[in-house]
């Protein structure tokens, strides 16, 4: 019977296994729920032109049914906000609280400034950004603890003698090739990871999908 041997290809598999495992977790970081809605930050941006705009005959202003926020506070949010009805949507001039970078409307980046005009936003941005990078942080620990357990062995079955839980992580062919070895007994190498932590780890994004 052929060994399954640990090979960069098969760290690969098992890498996006463990993203498979948290991509709930992950999908659920990202949500955007921000109270702060559309309307609210359309009348925000708009609010020193408001009435010039207003006083335009209609057709001299571009509508749009979305606009974009690139960043809060230079920091990347990337948001696509839809507006229904559809609404005027013109590049802004210089201003303290918005920059509309780019040649195309519809875009803009929220500044901070002394009114705090977007702290309440800002605040929400910052919140998400670290909800999301714990998850990445977790799946980062994860696969650095895989690594240490599989970099520990040459071949699957000692392995998973060292972490039992590695053979929910494996693929269904590495599997498969695997229930028709005979595993022989050999000593359990030690290696530098607690197994307990990356057990819990993986038990908890399971069950908490």
């Amino acid at each position: 019977m052929a060994i399954v041997r640990i090979t960069d290809t098969l760290v690969k598999l098992v890498h996006s296994k463990v993203d498979e495992t948290f991509r709930t977790h992950l999908a659920r970081a990202q949500e955007w729920d921000c109270p702060v809605d559309a309307d609210t930050i359309y009348n925000r941006i708009f609010s020193p032109w408001l009435t010039a705009m207003q006083a335009l005959p209609d057709p001299m202003l571009p509508k749009m049914t979305k606009f974009t926020i690139g960043r809060v506070h230079n920091k990347l949010a990337n948001r696509e906000f839809p507006l229904s009805p559809s609404r005027s949507t013109p590049r802004v001039p210089q201003s303290t609280h918005v920059a509309s970078p780019g040649y195309f409307h519809g875009n803009y980046d929220l500044l901070q400034d002394d009114a705090g005009t977007w702290n309440d936003l800002a605040a929400y941005v910052d919140e998400r950004h670290m909800r999301i990078e714990a998850v990445l942080e977790k799946i980062k620990t994860v696969k650095d603890g895989v690594s240490e357990v599989l970099k520990a062995h040459s071949t699957l079955a000692p392995a998973l003698k060292a972490w039992p839980p590695l053979w929910e992580l494996l693929p269904d062919h590495v599997q498969a090739k695997h229930k028709q070895i005979v595993t022989r007994n050999k000593t359990i190498t030690d290696i530098n990871v607690d197994v307990s932590a990356l057990t819990g780890a993986i038990t908890y994004a399971k069950l908490t999908k």
